[in-house]
């Protein structure tokens, strides 16, 4: 197994560290808290679990190599303002084998509220909704959110067509 890149966050904007995201080989994303003052305080959030387990819809876990990002939402009147989203994509390019997996890969966006998030049936399933040419290039949008529709929802995800081999191994 092997982490990726990590993804450094300053939740409270003091300039330090205070958590540290970073997926793995074997789908596990992991939360390093470095929030405490010395450093023997640090420790793996949420008691030492993954925070997070990729998966697709068959229960094949899911690579990830890429590192993630982490946003605040301040999106006024949505339920989950003032939280942490972290985005990643699962996939990986370095294998032997890499260019002819076809298992299909997936863009998450986790809400961190702290604790481990189960799995993807808490998570708002979103998907491509048109596919067309813009200048001549192929393009797709994604569907659009609805009001209150990530409510109770831990975040959301969007599985790629295993047609093309899609798969995320850049930052999100």
């Amino acid at each position: 197994n092997g982490l990726s890149t990590p993804t450094a966050f300053d939740s409270n904007g003091d300039g330090k560290i205070d958590y540290v995201y970073a997926g793995d080989l074997k789908g596990n994303v992991w939360k390093f808290d470095l929030s405490g003052a010395s450093d023997t305080a640090w420790a793996i959030a949420n008691s030492g679990s993954a925070m997070f387990v990729a998966k697709d819809s068959g229960g094949l876990t899911q690579t990830i190599t890429a590192p993630m990002s982490v946003v605040i939402n301040t999106v006024a009147g949505d339920p989950n303002k003032d939280k942490p989203f972290v985005f990643f994509g699962t996939g990986s390019y370095f294998r032997t084998g890499d260019p002819a997996d076809a298992q299909v890969n997936t863009w998450y966006a986790l809400i961190d509220e702290g604790s481990t998030i189960s799995g993807r049936s808490v998570l708002k399933q979103r998907t491509v909704s048109t596919t067309t040419t813009f200048d001549g290039k192929p393009v797709r949008s994604f569907s659009s959110a609805t009001a209150g529709d990530m409510t109770g929802k831990k975040g959301w995800y969007v599985d790629f067509s295993t047609s093309t081999y899609e798969r995320i191994v850049t930052k999100s």
